[in-house]
């Protein structure tokens, strides 16, 4: 065969393989043998090739080169065969009986190698993969062992692989896969180590945090014996990461009490002596983190203290109000200590607001009691209409209620005469002419209201029919309308006819009925009874003149110069009257017109004229007004015009003059009654005062004791509805201006960041439950009398404890206490009389001195109010000899830590420095004066954690404080 032939026969083909499996192929593939391996020896083609081969040394290269090429196609054959071959780990690496077309016999060993080779790398990578997932399942189980794990698996897989080429590969690629899963375990059992040390750390951390309570001191030192002790766990943590766990720990303590920025203070503020670092300076990138959280626990801590405190506010501020309406001002320092958060007021114009608000309580509550005096004085009329209807209901309310019962109960009808006299009394007395609008409602609307279908008077119509009949007249204009009274009218005059209750009833709402309306119409267009009618509507019109005028004027000569108005407006109602009375007698007709014109009309007898008035306003006091107006309006427009008052209906009026006829002005009733008032009662003495109040406002020069010196002249014009002459906006702003002074004025006193959480109490004998249960009961009463004794007695409570029993002092030395703090051996020389006052039984004074007898909480709570005043009078007397006139500068709070310091301290001689130093200003000045420390038994130097923190609360608000307290 030719060459090229040759070289066309031996041409590589194109391989069929997918390109995926081809890679594998290319990866797995190693070095083969290309040494010609025949099924037999031929010794005569071994020397025809030796002899050619020595004739022709090219032909060596060409056979070694076709050798190569053959092994090489045989070995990518089987690797082409075993990779789409069944992957039975059984049957897998049984190599094909024949040979596939097209490879030569001769290199049969190289296609079965690739073959056994290729399954075992494919059963290695499926074992692989199993065995990782099988490790993600079993990793992270207790007791788990990677070293029996790896054997168990290898040998699961590898089992029943006959052929030890395949079984080779299949455990050769599970044991390179087994340095990774050692790797990644020896990973997860460190971080099992991490999170197990991290756990231990949590909880010692926990436990030093709550031991600490909240004190970032006791924290810091917490930490610093923490971070030195050379524990094993320092092998998984390093000091950054330890760092780290503290902020997170502390972070959760704080959110877990609801906000403690204090806490935060042991991590970035406190620094170590020896190296002058604070804990948060070995991680600086958690400085922002500590920023953020202690950001949030104050926010959190605000949140907190105002809903904790929101109760005792609540109570507070009703205590507050009833101290008010009882006529008694909350002080101005009581009401500067409630400004802040979780206090009463967010600011001082809130604070300014209320006092300004109690003011005006208390205005009103002495304009209400001048009220009530002039209205038993019989000046009811010179009141301001709000004031006159204030004194009618408080006067009349009773009377009204037990009106209101006889609507429900028949048997009381019998005493509405007397109620109804009671009511009249009540309105002569004040001269005032508004009346009780509960009793109007209860009466009005009858005529609205159709008959009841039994035929007989409601209850209802029956009261209203007693009270009727029983007003006079002047107080059946105050509280009937005009159609209910039309009905009672007609009711009244038939009963009192000897007609029945039933039948005047029916008769009563017939009148008012339409079919009657038409039947007057009817009956005033009939001429013969329209003559009749008028006949006798002019005799009892003339005998209303006489009437009018018999009680001012002897005989008919003199009569009224306008007497024409009533004449003209009698026959009118002459008219109506006859129309729904058709059958009235001439003495029922005179009865109702001089009814009627004693009610709309007042006679002014100076000038002699009939002077027209709203229906109901009739009595002396309108009589003098109407005189002193009418007086008015001649010296104002002169006696030749005869002006005078012409009332159009509806209180309105017109000024005219009678001899000019024409309008001169127009004004109100309510207008004549303000003016009258005003003229009256505002006396000469008054005007000078009242334009010396006006003149100073003006001028910018009013003070507080201008406006107290002048509080009954104000109180008086306000009563009479003449507040528009007081200038109250300036009194106003002079009253707020001395307020922010007040508040000014007041010592600032503060004992820096008070926390939530407190230290226990030093007194180990103490009775926590009667400690609560004390301060709660003098908390009570703070927030109603806001003194001194009752919040220096609640924060002793909670400073000394309550020991029922003679227990040692904490302090070394200082003998026994019993009750809150009381010392027997410092107050030996009072104990007899302070054990008196405390109710306490002489015969068992030794016994409780001894410890053998215990006394109750009641008497603990008596012995402490009994002993606390000897305290309070000797801060005070300690304050007024340095800095006379302070005490009374300082608030209730800031009065009871110092009178709290010096029941503590008891040696007054130590007690002056704090003193200075709340009036130097100089905060930390204070703070360390007032930062207790007590010897222990020990003899070592203790600070009362407690005690400080409890007087920051006492500062920061009593709700604070009462929040603090019942929450620890």
């Amino acid at each position: 065969m030719p060459r090229q032939a040759q070289q066309q026969i031996t041409a590589r083909p194109q391989d069929a393989t997918p390109q995926r499996q081809r890679e594998v192929t290319q990866i797995v593939a190693r070095p083969v043998d290309t040494t010609v391996h025949g099924s037999s020896s031929n010794s005569e083609l071994d020397g025809l090739i030796s002899g050619l081969a020595s004739f022709n040394p090219h032909l060596q290269t060409y056979v070694k080169q076709e050798n190569e090429f053959n092994a090489k196609e045989a070995a990518l054959t089987g690797e082409s065969q075993a990779l789409t071959a069944s992957l039975d780990p059984v049957n897998a690496s049984r190599v094909p009986e024949s040979m596939p077309e097209g490879v030569n016999p001769a290199f049969r060993e190289h296609f079965d190698s690739s073959y056994r080779k290729i399954t075992g790398q494919r059963l290695g990578i499926e074992a692989t993969a199993a065995i990782s997932a099988e490790y993600d399942k079993q990793k992270m189980t207790d007791g788990f062992n990677v070293d029996g794990f790896l054997s168990e698996q290898l040998q699961q897989h590898t089992a029943g692989i006959s052929d030890p080429t395949v079984r080779d590969e299949v455990a050769k690629q599970a044991i390179q896969m087994s340095r990774g899963i050692r790797e990644q375990d020896n990973k997860i059992k460190l971080g099992q180590l991490k999170d197990s040390t991290l756990q231990s750390v949590n909880a010692v951390m926990g436990n030093g945090i709550e031991q600490a309570g909240n004190d970032p001191h006791k924290l810091f030192e917490f930490y610093q014996g923490l971070s030195s002790d050379n524990k094993a766990w320092q092998q998984y943590l390093t000091r950054p990461e330890l760092v780290q766990q503290l902020v997170t720990k502390v972070a959760a303590q704080s959110i877990n009490d609801k906000g403690s920025p204090a806490l935060f203070d042991a991590l970035d503020k406190i620094k170590d002596p020896k190296t002058g670092m604070t804990i948060a300076d070995t991680n600086a990138e958690l400085g922002v983190h500590i920023a953020q959280a202690r950001k949030h626990a104050e926010a959190e801590q605000e949140k907190r203290i105002e809903r904790d405190s929101q109760p005792f506010l609540t109570k507070q501020r009703v205590d507050w109000d009833v101290s008010v309406e009882a006529g008694n001002l909350i002080p101005v320092e009581v009401l500067a200590n409630s400004i802040g958060v979780g206090k009463q007021f967010s600011s001082h114009e809130a604070a300014a607001a209320f006092d300004r608000q109690q003011r005006e309580k208390v205005a009103g509550m002495m304009d209400r009691a001048e009220a009530l005096r002039r209205w038993d004085n019989g000046e009811g009329w010179a009141l301001a209409p709000d004031l006159q209807k204030w004194v009618s209901e408080q006067k009349t309310d009773g009377i009204v209620k037990s009106i209101a019962g006889a609507m429900n109960d028949p048997a009381q009808l019998a005493n509405l005469k007397d109620a109804a006299n009671q009511l009249a009394r009540i309105h002569a007395t004040g001269q005032a002419t508004i009346p009780n609008e509960g009793l109007k409602r209860l009466i009005n609307g009858l005529s609205a209201v159709p008959p009841d279908a039994s035929g007989k008077p409601s209850q209802r119509f029956l009261v209203a029919a007693a009270l009727y009949k029983s007003f006079p007249d002047n107080i059946r204009n105050l509280y009937f309308d005009e159609d209910t009274a039309g009905l009672m009218d007609g009711f009244v005059a038939e009963t009192d006819s000897g007609v029945t209750p039933e039948s005047a009833y029916q008769t009563a709402y017939r009148s008012i009925s339409p079919e009657a309306k038409a039947q007057e119409k009817e009956r005033s267009s009939n001429p013969e009874w329209r003559a009749k009618t008028n006949k006798l509507i002019t005799k009892a019109v003339d005998e209303m003149h006489w009437q009018v005028t018999k009680d001012f004027i002897p005989g008919r000569d003199n009569l009224p110069v306008n007497l024409g108005v009533v004449t003209h407006g009698g026959t009118l109602e002459a008219q109506r009257f006859m129309r729904t009375h058709p059958n009235a007698s001439e003495d029922v007709l005179k009865a109702h017109l001089e009814k009627w014109t004693t009610t709309n009309f007042v006679h002014d007898t100076e000038a002699n004229l009939l002077i027209g008035i709203p229906p109901g306003a009739g009595g002396q006091a309108t009589d003098k007004m109407i005189a002193w107006q009418q007086a008015e309006l001649i010296k104002q427009y002169g006696k030749d015009k005869q002006p005078t008052l012409v009332h159009m209906g509806n209180g309105q009026y017109d000024i005219r003059s009678e001899k000019y006829l024409e309008v001169l002005g127009k004004t109100t009733f309510d207008q004549l009654n303000n003016s009258f008032r005003s003229a009256t009662t505002i006396t000469d003495d008054d005007r000078r005062a009242l334009a010396e109040l006006n003149g100073k406002a003006k001028g910018g020069n009013l003070s507080t004791d201008d406006i107290n010196r002048m509080a009954p002249l104000m109180t008086k014009l306000r009563t009479i509805g003449q507040d528009n002459l007081i200038p109250t906006k300036a009194i106003n702003d002079v009253q707020d201006k001395a307020f922010r002074a007040a508040v000014a004025n007041i010592p600032k006193l503060t004992l820096g960041a008070a926390s939530s959480v407190l230290a226990p109490t030093p007194q180990s004998a103490n009775d926590a439950q009667a400690q609560k249960s004390s301060t709660f009961r003098f908390m009570q009463n703070v927030s109603g009398r806001t003194g001194t004794l009752d919040l220096t007695a609640a924060l002793t409570t909670q400073g000394e404890g309550v020991v029922l029993k003679a227990s040692p002092d904490p302090a070394g030395g200082a003998g026994n206490n019993i009750g809150m703090g009381y010392n027997l051996k410092a107050n030996a020389g009072t104990i007899k009389e302070d054990f008196r006052k405390a109710g306490i039984p002489p015969e068992a004074t030794d016994e409780i001195i001894a410890g053998r007898k215990s006394i109750t909480q009641e008497q603990a709570e008596r012995l402490l109010i009994a002993t606390l005043p000897r305290y309070v009078d000797k801060a005070k007397t300690t304050v007024e000899a340095k800095y006379p006139g302070m005490w009374n500068r300082l608030t209730p709070q800031q009065q009871a830590v110092i009178t709290d310091v010096a029941y503590q301290v008891r040696d007054f001689n130590k007690f002056g420095p704090s003193i200075d130093a709340v009036f130097s200003g100089d905060q930390e000045r204070i703070n360390k004066a007032f930062k207790v420390v007590y010897t222990d038994r020990n003899g070592i130097q203790k600070e009362d954690t407690r005690r400080n923190n409890l007087r920051a609360n006492m500062l920061a608000g009593t709700a604070k404080f009462n929040a603090v307290t019942m929450n620890n």
